[in-house]
C-alpha cells in the first residue's frame, strides 16, 4: 500500500476550481503578473521540499532494511514511484 495519498480533498478541490475561476476571469495583468511569479516561486519551493522529503524517506528506509547509504539508484527509483502515482 502506498502511503502518499496525491488526491486532494472535496474542499481542496473546490477551492482549487474556485481560484480557477477567479485566475481566468481576471483582466488585471499586473494582477495576473503577481499571481505567476507567486505560483512559480511556490512551486519551485514545493518541489525542492519534495526532492529533500524524497531523499529523507529513502535514507530512513534504507537504514531500516540495513543497506546502508541509499545509491542514486534508490533515489531514482523513489522518484520514479513517486511521479507514477502523481500522473495515476
Amino acid at each position: 500500500m502506498f502511503w502518499l495519498d496525491l488526491n486532494l480533498s472535496l474542499s481542496d478541490q473546490f477551492e482549487v476550481e474556485k481560484q480557477v475561476r477567479y485566475i481566468q476571469g481576471c483582466t488585471d495583468l499586473q494582477e495576473l503578473r503577481h499571481l505567476a511569479v507567486e505560483l512559480l516561486r511556490f512551486s519551485m519551493t514545493q518541489a525542492h521540499v519534495s526532492n529533500q522529503l524524497i531523499t529523507q524517506v529513502a535514507e530512513i528506509e534504507a537504514d531500516m532494511i540495513g543497506i546502508g547509504e541509499p545509491t542514486a539508484e534508490h533515489y531514482a527509483m523513489a522518484e520514479e514511484i513517486l511521479a507514477q502515482r502523481a500522473s495515476s
